[in-house]
């Protein structure tokens, strides 16, 4: 006859033991989902414009980029923050992210604004003008520390200004007394310089300006027709070498630093190059200037663009040209190096270009 043992346990024993068997043999439960991180990305553009769209695009690519640990928050036509104050508020983190004009902090900004200078380049394009600034950026110390304050996520050049007009704009004389729209401390001043009298204002508030003439005109590249309706109010475009405008992405430096590693290379992976590129082919490539055209097809107001006879482009170009020593002079009196800068720009315009400045 077999004899059977039976042990007898310490309860607490025989829970642990039963707790053990659990733990080995269930699948561990599903750990909570983590909480994203949310960013607040306040800019200025109208919901249904291009630009807007660009800043609806680049927001989800970061998300994506993320796995959903980061979700933004748009704020979009300065419903939080105007732009003109868009790179303090990114500054004292009134918003994380912010889209903005190096021409909204003027003397900022001293060495980047190179890119308003004009006659530095002729019939560029937003692609190559963002190359330029890209370049301008990775090779002079001096810029890169014009936004130290911030952690910039892109640069990007628009395409060449046009005098954008109530009237034809054909000859210097056309522009003496007039009212221009200029953005920026060296636009201004080649407002001054052409006879006009600069007056500078947002972006926002110059349809109203043009449609009750406190403004004859602006500078203005082709974006602003559809963002701003000025095919309404400014018919008249008048092609010129002024220089262009250069728009940044920053972000709070402190919230930057405060994301983990992995969450920072995912971002920049979305940023930098490659993302101005993307932008500025979406708002000035082809497709672009296509559904501007149907803009303006649609509302019966189409712009007339002009183009200077050479000899009147002469005109113009010794009239502003003494305001490139002027710049280089000021620069090089605040310790900065002008000269430099001012070589580099037109040195890498030539070399995406093969066109020769002189």
């Amino acid at each position: 006859m077999k004899k059977y043992v039976v042990l007898k346990l310490n309860p607490i024993i025989l829970l642990l033991i039963t707790f053990l068997l659990v733990a080995f043999f269930c699948p561990a439960t599903a750990q909570t989902p983590e909480k994203p991180i949310e960013l607040i990305f306040a800019h200025a553009e109208t919901p249904g414009t291009p630009t807007n769209t660009c800043h609806e695009m680049y927001a989800k690519r970061i998300e994506e980029a993320t796995n959903g640990r980061v979700k933004i928050i748009m704020y979009p036509a300065e419903s939080l923050v105007k732009m003109k104050d868009t790179y303090v508020a990114v500054e004292q983190g009134i918003t994380d992210l912010g889209w903005t004009a190096i021409a909204f902090e003027p003397g900022r900004f001293l060495l980047t604004e190179v890119c308003y200078l004009p006659f530095t380049k002729f019939g560029s394009s937003a692609e190559i003008n963002t190359r330029v600034m890209n370049d301008l950026l990775d090779t002079i110390p001096e810029i890169q520390q014009e936004f130290s304050s911030v952690k910039l996520l892109f640069i990007a050049g628009q395409e060449d200004n046009c005098i954008a007009s109530r009237k034809p704009v054909r000859t210097l004389e056309d522009l003496k007394g007039y009212k221009l729209r200029s953005g920026g401390i060296v636009a201004q001043k080649v407002a001054s310089i052409l006879g006009a009298v600069p007056i500078g204002m947002a972006m926002s508030e110059y349809y109203d300006a043009a449609s009750k003439g406190v403004i004859d005109g602006s500078f203005s590249c082709t974006d602003q027709i559809d963002s701003h309706n000025l095919h309404h109010v400014l018919p008249h475009w008048t092609r010129v070498p002024m220089g262009h405008s250069t728009v940044i992405q920053i972000m709070n430096k402190e919230k930057w630093e405060s994301l983990p590693i992995d969450i920072q290379e995912q971002i920049m992976s979305v940023s930098g190059l490659g993302e101005a590129l993307r932008q500025a082919e979406f708002r000035f490539g082809a497709e672009a200037i296509k559904n501007r055209e149907t803009l303006m097809e649609r509302d019966k107001r189409i712009i007339t663009f002009y183009d200077l006879t050479h000899d009147e482009l002469l005109r113009w170009k010794e009239q502003v040209k003494p305001i490139w020593n002027e710049w280089v002079k000021e620069m090089e009196e605040k310790g900065l190096p002008g000269q430099k800068v001012l070589d580099k720009d037109i040195e890498l315009f030539e070399k995406y270009t093969g066109v020769k400045i002189d």
